[in-house]
């Protein structure tokens, strides 16, 4: 997936991009929500592209699948999993909807451990790939 974005910083190697939100990227986590409709997203500079100049980033389609079972298909397993052994060890529908819901939000606590563990690891970040002007 490509997007375009602002350059306002360079540190070294990486760059934080201002990047107008779109709606599939809600919940990834590869950004950081400045405003309503604006992120800035850290991605590597490989071509130098300097600060205040618009450019064009790739963000890898595995990332983005990732991001998604991650954030999204995880949750929902880890529900009705717990919903279906909290029902089989209890024989109740109580002890199924509350042992879902530990599970459910046991997968978000797992998938921000995972997120915190994987931040700074480059191949889950974006580069840039040419510059607009």
């Amino acid at each position: 997936m490509e997007e375009e974005g602002k350059v306002i910083k360079v540190e070294g190697n990486l760059t934080q991009v201002e990047v107008e939100r779109k709606s599939a990227c809600r919940a990834c986590g590869l950004c950081s929500l400045v405003g309503k409709n604006t992120m800035i997203a850290e991605v590597e500079n490989t071509i130098g592209a300097k600060v205040g100049e618009r450019v064009r980033i790739e963000i890898p389609s595995s990332v983005i699948l990732k991001g998604a079972l991650l954030f999204y298909i995880l949750p929902l397993v880890a529900l009705i999993l717990g919903m279906i052994l909290g029902i089989k060890i209890t024989n109740l529908q109580t002890g199924g909807l509350i042992l879902g819901f530990s599970f459910f939000i046991l997968s978000f606590v797992f998938s921000w451990l995972y997120n915190k563990k994987t931040r700074d690891r480059n191949i889950y970040r974006s580069k840039i790939t040419k510059i607009i002007k």
